[in-house]
């Protein structure tokens, strides 16, 4: 057994796991809400069933191009994750190229299909499984496999780009970085991210509250010459970056630092920012300036926040849990918070406590979202904690 057999055995044994967490949840995933778990499974699924099912068609799409240019099949082969095929026949350059081309031009069209038919689908949790298989088919395809193939001297990408045809190769490389410029574009496009709010009404209707505010505000006046107009975006920043959309956010975050840049609560929007993409060491250097600048509860909330989990990621349980306790001096229900302290509570061995700031946390939790990350959170670290 060779390590990609060893791959598809793994890979086999998840998909089983995968097939018996969708019938334990059967009734759940496909009713009109989606919920974290259903995301999760629905992602599973797209990992461990529906790609493994494209491998096929896969090396079909190699068959149909030998066999169109005369030559024959002496292999088939499909091991789960992965195959193969096996060519015969006195083929010019330019056929073996088509040979190795063909296959993975099948499997980019299988995930362009999952995108178009994303809108023409009623039931949303159908949607989530097709936006899922889409990703991780043309990540795979068009990222992945032609990394590996290339890096590794093996498999369809090296031949495809050995510029042995250098025509067809140089047209096939502009196609290729065109359509992951497109769809690097489609997934930060507003409609995505209006799309992927919409995985909860509630979302969804925060986020269109938040829209209509900010134009009734751009209406009055500029960022630079009415509050208001920055409170609005900032609002919006925080939404987007609560709700993972950080690419959207950091639109919103560039243009008030271009115009804005000494504002103390647009500079604690790079606390923001670095507090998703930079060591925590460089987040805390970015925050500590702004603990005493006159920031408003709200804004020194947020400050504390970022602060906390740094910190914890440093294990400097101590200086995090002051934090902590400073923002819930602010705002004592403050769900985050409460949250926070319940894991720190729980590398202290404090386990009652944290159960306990655990069901605070849940109990002033401001949206069904949020409560399914606490629960999965939950489910990870204290599986063995009822909570209600």
């Amino acid at each position: 057994m060779n390590f990609l057999d060893l791959i598809s055995v793994l890979a086999a044994g998840l998909s089983v796991q995968t097939l018996l967490q969708l019938l334990r949840n059967w009734q759940s995933f496909w009713n009109a809400h989606v919920t974290l778990r259903d995301q999760s499974i629905a992602q599973r699924l797209a990992i461990f069933v529906l790609l493994p099912l494209t491998v096929p068609l896969h090396e079909l799409g190699h068959c149909l191009a030998t066999w169109q240019v005369g030559g024959t099949v002496a292999a088939f082969q499909w091991r789960f994750f992965w195959g193969y095929m096996i060519p015969v026949g006195d083929f010019s350059p330019a056929e073996y190229w088509w040979i190795a081309l063909s296959g993975n031009l099948v499997s980019i069209l299988l995930g362009l299909l999952a995108i178009v038919l994303i809108p023409l689908v009623r039931q949303r949790i159908i949607e989530e499984l097709l936006y899922s298989f889409a990703c991780i088919n043309l990540i795979n395809s068009l990222v992945l496999y032609p990394l590996l193939s290339i890096t590794t001297n093996g498999g369809d990408w090296k031949s495809i780009y050995d510029f042995k045809v250098p025509l067809y190769a140089c047209l096939l490389l502009l196609v290729h970085i065109g359509l992951l410029w497109w769809l690097r574009w489609l997934y930060y496009s507003p409609s995505t991210v209006h799309w992927r709010l919409a995985r909860n009404l509630s979302t969804l209707n925060n986020w269109e509250k938040l829209q209509a505010k900010a134009i009734c505000a751009n209406a009055q006046a500029s960022a630079n010459e009415h509050p208001q107009d920055l409170d609005a975006a900032i609002a919006k920043f925080n939404f987007l970056i609560r709700h993972g959309e950080d690419h959207a956010a950091q639109k919103i975050a560039k243009k008030l630092i271009a115009t804005m840049p000494q504002n103390h609560r647009v500079q604690l929007l790079r606390v923001a920012i670095a507090y998703g993409k930079r060591p925590p060491q460089q987040v805390i250097k970015l925050g500590l300036p702004l603990l005493d600048v006159g920031l408003s509860p709200a804004d020194q909330l947020s400050l504390y926040r970022y602060l906390c989990v740094c910190y914890m990621r440093l294990n400097q349980s101590a200086t995090a849990l002051d934090y902590v306790n400073r923002g819930l001096a602010i705002a004592p229900n403050d769900h985050l918070m409460h949250w926070h302290r319940a894991s720190l509570y729980l590398a202290q061995g404090q386990r009652p406590a944290a159960e306990m700031e655990i069901q605070i946390a849940l109990a002033n939790s401001p949206d069904e979202e949020c409560r399914q990350e606490i629960h999965q959170w939950v489910r990870q670290k204290m599986p063995k904690v009822t909570i209600l």
